[in-house]
This record gives C-alpha cells, structure tokens and sequence, in this order.
C-alpha cells in the first residue's frame, strides 16, 4: 500500500459520489460484481442491467463508497465503510475481471461486473453509526444488488467521511486495459484490437510498473550475491545496470527521467548524500539534469505525468517549467488534486559544466 490520504483529497465534493453499495467483505479486486437481472445464457441487455447502470454512473461521479451489509457479511464489518473506489466505464462479464479459479468460483453469484480503477482502504473500518455519527444505516436500503444514492444521506456520508483516511492498495492490475472515452461492454481481456496510439502509452505505463525501487533494490541484491556482494563494478553482462557502472559511462543527455519510486531520495543515514546513488550516478556522467522523485508514486499518474512533461518539450526546453505544467494539468483530473499523486517529482540540475 502507498501513504495515506484523506477522503476529501479523492472525493473533493458530493457530487463525485454515485453512490454506496452494500458488500460481504473488503475489495480484493479491480472489479465490483453484481447479480443477474436477466438471461445469463443469452446475455440480454437485463443481463448486464447493474454493471452497465454503474458504468454509465462513473461518467459524471466515478466514486463510489462500499460498505458492509448482508446475510454473509461478518459480524464484525456490518455497517463498517470499507472501501473507497473510482470506478471505469468499462463493464462485462467477471470472469473477464477475476480470472483465477478460484475466484471464479468464489464469485459465480454476481456474474456481471464494473471495472475499477483505483481502489482506496478506509482507515479503521468506521462505522457507520457509533463512528461516523449517522442516525441509521438506512442508507443501504436496496444496495445489495444495486448502487443507490439517496441525495441527502450520501451528502451526510461525505462529510462525515471527509477528514477519514484512505491508503490506495496496491492491486495487480487488469491485463492490457486502457480506460475508453465512453461507456463500453467488454467480452475478453485484453481488448480485440487497440490503436497504436494506445498502445504506445500502454508499453509506457507497463514501463512505469516495472521501475518499482523494491524491485530495484531485491534485484541488485541478487546480483550483487551472486557477484560476490561486494560494492566494486560487475563485470558480468548481467543485464543489470548499476550506478557504479553509469558513473563509469559518458552520458551528455539533456534529460534523464528517473520516474521510479524514490529515485531523489537519499539512504537516510546521518551525512548521507540527499541524492539516491541512481540520480547521483548520471549527473557524474555528465547528465545536465535530472527529473527524480521524493517518495513513492502512484502508476497510472506518474505515467500520465511524465509522457505529459515529454510531449511540452517542443513548447519550453525548461524541464522544470514542463514538469510545473504537467502538474497543474494533472491535478484539476478528478482523482488527482492531492499532492500524493502530482508532487513526488523535482527537478535537478548540475550547477557545474
């Protein structure tokens, strides 16, 4: 899980919130099921009635609140707020969603399902009542099988949510998916056929996932075992490259994007430098300057960040300015105004040719 932030950060007014659902347990998915409505074999339009109603939703208010009701809910998460979710336009069948066996089977009831695209944890669990201070919990009356959105209750349920904190879980994504601009019914994953365009912003954001600093670390451990785990240079062409290996190199480039987690910060030991070794490495070869980050980054928005900071190069060769930009570009999307997902990046420059 990454840091936490508060509700208001990611549902900045009533109206982002399409509703509540009643659920048995905590989201473990990128997914929100439901139940049939009509012919699962023909697969009518009834057939789909909740998934698609809760995509056409997402539309004008992609957030939704989820929280513990039902015969099979725990005592212990009954009336409990559990989930925050922005939820995707996209809908279909779940087994397009969950394709593990087991989960298949575990969810064989709701066989329809909305696709999410983030999905927070509320802190604590409140209650919705002894918690949150709401005189009943009638707000989940016919939000079983459905998202519902009494006005007034809902509006009563943001406030009262509005200083709770959330932690945005770290699930695996759905395979090859790209959020459409409209409404759209899904039968496999991944997608028939995607632009090249699409395409060239999924092998980014693919990129983004794979830059995660504990993957980083875990595999220079390894290879630093099994070169002997010594701080020298590996001579091996093992297909890892080290700082001390770029220091080594001639590197003039303008630009060197390092859009990872933490790649501006330092070990954190007293008389450390306040540079990680990866973002120092590349300025002693020679880089100009470097666009790091101070902690953790959110995926989609670090790729969306970083692509919009390369595509304002034409406009400003100022690295600082195009970041400064992107950021105020970033932050009016629904979702991002919190400085979680738009402030990790800083820019650095060497001050001597």
């Amino acid at each position: 899980m990454t840091h936490s932030v508060h509700f208001q950060h990611v549902v900045s007014s009533p109206d982002d919130l399409m509703g509540v659902k009643a659920v048995f347990g905590a989201l473990a998915g990128r997914a929100m099921c439901f139940g049939s409505h009509g012919d699962a074999k023909l697969k009518d339009p009834k057939h789909f009635q909740s998934a698609r109603i809760s995509a056409q939703y997402a539309a004008e208010r992609p957030m939704l609140v989820t929280v513990g009701g039902g015969g099979e809910c725990p005592p212990d998460l009954q009336g409990r707020v559990l989930n925050v979710a922005k939820v995707s336009k996209v809908y279909g069948e779940t087994p397009v969603f969950y394709t593990a066996p087991e989960d298949r089977e575990r969810l064989s009831r709701w066989p329809v399902a909305t696709a999410l695209l983030d999905v927070y944890e509320v802190e604590g669990f409140p209650r919705l009542v002894e918690d949150l201070g709401l005189p009943d919990r009638t707000i989940l009356t016919s939000a079983f099988d459905l998202v519902v959105r009494p006005a007034e209750k809902v509006e009563a349920l943001w406030k009262a949510l509005h200083d709770v904190s959330l932690r945005l879980l770290d699930l695996p994504p759905l395979v090859n998916f790209r959020e459409p601009d409209r409404v759209t019914l899904v039968g496999s994953m991944p997608p028939v056929s995607i632009s090249k365009e699409e395409g060239q912003q999924l092998s980014k954001e693919v990129q983004v996932l794979e830059r995660r600093s504990e993957l980083a670390r875990a595999a220079k451990a390894l290879n630093q075992s099994a070169n002997g785990g010594g701080p020298g240079r590996s001579t091996s062409n093992d297909g890892l490259l080290h700082p001390d290996e770029i220091e080594g190199l001639n590197i003039k480039a303008d630009t060197v994007i390092l859009s990872a987690c933490e790649t501006a910060s330092g070990n954190g030991q007293p008389g450390a430098e306040a540079l990680s070794g990866l973002a120092q490495a590349f300025l002693y070869a020679g880089s100009r300057t470097i666009l790091a980050t101070q902690w953790k980054v959110e995926s989609l928005s670090a790729a969306s960040l970083m692509s919009q900071t390369a595509v304002t190069l034409s406009s400003t060769p100022d690295v600082a300015e195009r970041l400064r930009r992107s950021m105020r570009t970033l932050k009016v999307r629904k979702g991002y105004a919190h400085p979680a997902y738009w402030a990790p990046f800083v820019v650095v420059e060497r001050t001597i040719s």
